[in-house]
């Protein structure tokens, strides 16, 4: 799959990924992401959902971030803008806490 191919090469700090794809399913292809780019923040989403499938998911923590579709653009970039803010302090206090004496 040339998404995969693109995210070993690439190692994106943030993935969008459509859990009804046509291939592979969604949840074959997180487990290939985690698999390839652990440190990869996966946002997932999805029109049609297995509820069974998405609870059981974030609970066992294979899912952090999941967007209902149809959703608004203004809202998804406020929320990627919320997520990536978020982990921009959070790797600045780990570089911070690393260097105290």
């Amino acid at each position: 799959m040339k998404a995969l191919q693109l995210v070993m090469e690439e190692k994106p700090v943030l993935v969008l990924l459509d859990m009804r794809m046509p291939i592979m399913s969604g949840m074959e292809t997180l487990a290939k992401l985690r698999d390839l780019a652990p440190e990869t923040i996966v946002v997932t989403m999805s029109a049609y959902i297995d509820a069974k499938d998405i609870n059981d998911a974030v609970q066992e923590g294979r899912i952090k971030h999941f967007i209902f579709k149809p959703f608004d653009l203004l809202e998804l970039r406020a929320f990627l803008d919320d997520l990536l803010s978020t982990l921009h302090k959070e790797s600045n206090h780990k570089l911070n806490t690393s260097f105290s004496v």
